[in-house]
């Protein structure tokens, strides 16, 4: 094919790194119950930066020249505004804690990137399959007591080895338009079978996470899968491709019917604790959507007067103290540590730590590759269906709304 290079060793490598550290980073955890957070986002922060380091040091001693993409600039203005603000934050450990997961994520963006160049796209999309796949499994695994309860966190069960069930729920929702893909592109029944065991147990764990963001950006990123993809897009016409969508729709049902009906552990206050959840994904007059939103107010006046470099990468809690209001249930006077690590959403918790430039140059990098996306998929001939283009917009889709509910980019 034009444009794909044969890899190097260097670069064979640097795809073995990926591969392992994605499972890895999902797995990584450590029973240690006294540092409820930290004991999950350390060990995946030490997995992100060490396989980013390695990784680019493999893809920049096999390159042969470095190829530069309209959005690298955006991203790489982040990251300086980003570097610029740690070194001037209050809390230096917090800062450099929060730079060092956004380098990492953007190193292994740009090797991705390149190894995809050099014809490894199908191994490093399984391997990202696979983690997604893992990490919903140890959430079923909390839930129907399979998992070793020190790894677990009881207080947001069932999170599995990500310690809380919002965090797994925001990268399995991110993940369930990639597992699709690979089960619509599947070549062979034993790829189809395992690409859609995966979408069953990632639909049982989103179910049984009961995160309303996750179900909300779920549903946002599925209408736009079949507005564009099966209708616009007129991918129902295609009767291999319809078989398996109506496959895929049974097997994701039947995996939702089944973690909503089988026995679990865990220990709902409400009867109907589904239905709650599904009733409550837009309430924000009562319970944590009117917190979210004093919270948000609060946070956006935090950024008002830090508006260039913000506080600080990491350093919301620090300052978040002297801009609650009265009643703000983001606050624990009584808490050792009276906040969270990071407001309820991606993107007032980066106007406020590193300025409004940081969050637009952010936002600009991720509208213009979901645009350019959506403008191929329109530019295609029906005859040449662009199963790519539909899951990048659908996975930016997602990860636009679970971010606006909770800390998800800055997650490692």
């Amino acid at each position: 094919m034009t444009g794909i290079l044969r890899p190097t060793s260097a670069q064979r490598a640097a795809l073995k790194v990926i591969q392992i550290a994605a499972v890895a980073v999902v797995l990584a955890a450590l029973p240690a119950p006294l540092f409820q957070l930290d004991r999950y986002t350390l060990p995946k922060e030490l997995v992100l930066g060490a396989a980013a380091l390695l990784a680019g040091l493999l893809c920049l001693a096999s390159a042969r020249r470095l190829s530069v993409m309209a959005v690298d600039a955006p991203i790489a203005g982040f990251l300086l505004i980003t570097a610029l603000s740690a070194l001037l934050a209050t809390n230096g450990w917090l800062a450099f804690r929060a730079l060092g997961v956004s380098l990492a994520g953007a190193t292994l963006f740009w090797c991705a990137r390149t190894l995809t160049r050099a014809g490894m796209r199908g191994p490093i999309l399984a391997s990202l399959a696979l983690a997604i796949v893992l990490g919903a499994a140890t959430a079923l695994g909390q839930a129907y007591g399979l998992l070793d309860t020190s790894l677990a966190s009881l207080s947001r069960a069932p999170g599995g080895t990500f310690g809380n069930r919002n965090f797994m729920a925001h990268l399995v929702a991110m993940g369930l338009p990639l597992l699709l893909f690979l089960a619509v592109e599947a070549r062979g029944r034993l790829r189809f079978t395992l690409a859609a065991a995966g979408v069953a147990i990632a639909a049982a764990a989103l179910v049984l996470s009961r995160s309303r963001a996750a179900w909300l950006g779920t549903g946002l990123g599925a209408t736009f899968l079949v507005i564009e993809g099966l209708w616009i897009g007129r991918l129902w016409a295609d009767d291999h491709l319809r078989r398996r969508v109506l496959q895929l729709t049974g097997v994701g049902l039947a995996g939702l019917a089944l973690a909503i009906v089988l026995p679990n552990r865990l220990n709902w206050r409400s009867d109907s604790p589904y239905l709650d959840s599904l009733t409550g994904v837009t309430n924000y007059k009562e319970g944590s959507g009117r917190g979210r939103l004093i919270q948000y107010g609060n946070t956006l006046d935090m950024a008002a007067h830090h508006p260039v470099l913000g506080v600080g990468p990491g350093n919301w809690p620090v300052f978040y103290p002297r801009f609650m209001s009265p009643g703000d249930p983001s606050y624990d006077a009584d808490d050792f540590i009276p906040t969270n690590p990071w407001p309820s959403s991606d993107w007032v918790a980066i106007a406020s730590e590193r300025g409004f430039l940081a969050l637009a140059l952010l936002a600009f990098a991720g509208i213009s590759t979901a645009l350019g996306a959506w403008a191929r998929l329109r530019l295609r001939p029906a005859a040449d269906p662009a199963l790519t283009d539909v899951t990048i917009v659908a996975t930016l889709i997602v990860l636009a709304v679970v971010g606006s509910f909770d800390a998800v980019l800055l997650l490692p």
